[in-house]
């Protein structure tokens, strides 16, 4: 079963998504913009931080750039975090660039994990 985790719109600073997730296997990402996905240059950083954690674990941030058909990954749970029983993490958003000084569509990501 899907689970929505949130709808962001891009920015240049990280943004969490609404909902943290509990024991997820696989994310989904879609794109909406009012504009066409061919006259969008940038890409957005996801990143996924364990918050159960004190300080909070962050893992690398990975590219994921804005089309029309959904994205599915495979998101594995690290030994270390599996070994402490109950693992919950949330997904977090920013806004890359290839180039400078352009102007592009807005878009909005929304991000949902299998359960």
């Amino acid at each position: 079963m899907w689970l929505p985790l949130g709808t962001l719109s891009a920015a240049l600073e990280w943004q969490s998504f609404d909902e943290p997730i509990i024991d997820c296997s696989m994310i989904r990402v879609s794109f909406a913009t009012a504009g066409s996905f061919d006259k969008i240059f940038s890409f957005c950083w996801l990143r996924r931080t364990w918050i159960q954690d004190l300080p909070a674990v962050v893992e690398p941030a990975f590219k994921v750039y804005p089309k029309a058909e959904r994205i599915l990954y495979s998101v594995t749970i690290p030994e270390p975090i599996t070994q402490q029983g109950l693992y919950l993490a949330e997904y977090q958003l920013k806004l890359g660039f290839n180039r400078r000084n352009f102007s592009e569509p807005a878009y909005s990501v929304s991000l949902e994990g299998w359960i």
